[in-house]
């Protein structure tokens, strides 16, 4: 098959058929998230991901390259970059769909590239709000799953609170705390987003809180304690209101699924992590 190649590191694709289902794409250039068939080729003996973008055009992702992102909000989805455009993000939220093309994903392939910069400061944050202790125990990673079910929604709020304010002050240049979004329109227009968004949380023990950062950043994401972030540069580039709240949706699913606690705990060594259990945070 032939095509021309891509900005995304694929080819595009010719004799479009039905795809075998669908997720969303971000091509890593914006914020935007683009609904996206997908479809193994050739059906018999596939050696590609064929990805239908929504103005018509395909790109080829050879299976050889496909990558996993440890990052997974729910372990029935599958999110996928490529060896050959690390930027680039496929979000499969069908199981069914997630089953059948990880089965292609080679066994190794957890993607261990370098982490993004704003990676990077969010875990410095997390070790630093959490009195991180000079010796870290190998049962502490181990039980982190379990460890984050049993933590007070008390010390998850105050984790994430912390983690909120070291995080504003860390990205203003001018050494204080970053402003927070505030104007009347913008607010209302996030808790309706949230509200919208409200069966995904129903189980958690706290609310969600969400909170825009006036920072260029095309970012977001979340702490301990159902605090969720937004950047500034995020919400300019994004063309329509239901492209941001496809990422809030995301970042809720990472609150459900207690991800940043778990990433906390890992974190804080044994010292902090029997402060968090006692609430002497």
């Amino acid at each position: 098959m032939s095509g021309s190649a891509t900005p995304w590191g694929g080819t595009a694709a010719k004799a479009p058929r039905q795809p075998d289902g669908f997720a969303d794409f971000a091509d890593g250039t914006g914020a935007a998230l683009k609904r996206v068939g997908l479809r193994l080729y050739p059906a018999m003996a596939p050696d590609r991901l064929l990805l239908t973008l929504p103005d018509g055009r395909e790109l080829a992702w050879p299976l050889e390259d496909l990558r996993r992102l440890p990052d997974q909000a729910h372990e029935d989805s599958l999110v996928l970059t490529s060896a050959a455009d690390p930027l680039a993000r496929l979000y499969l939220n069908d199981p069914r769909l997630a089953g059948r093309i990880g089965a292609f994903v080679p066994a190794d392939s957890l993607w261990s590239g370098p982490r993004p910069p704003l990676a990077r400061i969010l875990k410095w944050g997390l070790g630093a709000v959490a009195s991180v202790a000079l010796i870290v125990f190998l049962l502490v990673p181990v039980m982190a799953d379990q460890l984050a079910r049993f933590l007070p929604a008390e010390g998850e709020r105050a984790l994430g609170d912390a983690t909120f304010e070291q995080i504003r002050r860390v990205l203003d240049d001018t050494g204080t705390p970053l402003a927070i979004c505030e104007l009347p329109a913008g607010v209302a227009a996030v808790d309706a987003m949230v509200a919208r968004l409200n069966p995904r949380f129903d189980d958690l023990p706290y609310p969600v809180r969400v909170s825009v950062l006036d920072h260029d950043l095309l970012n977001a994401f979340t702490l301990p304690g159902g605090r969720i972030i937004l950047f500034r540069g995020l919400i300019d580039a994004a063309e329509s209101p239901d492209e941001v709240a496809g990422v809030l949706a995301h970042e809720i699913g990472h609150a459900v699924n207690r991800d940043p606690t778990r990433d906390a705990l890992r974190s804080a060594g044994s010292i902090g992590v029997l402060g968090l259990l006692f609430g002497d945070f």
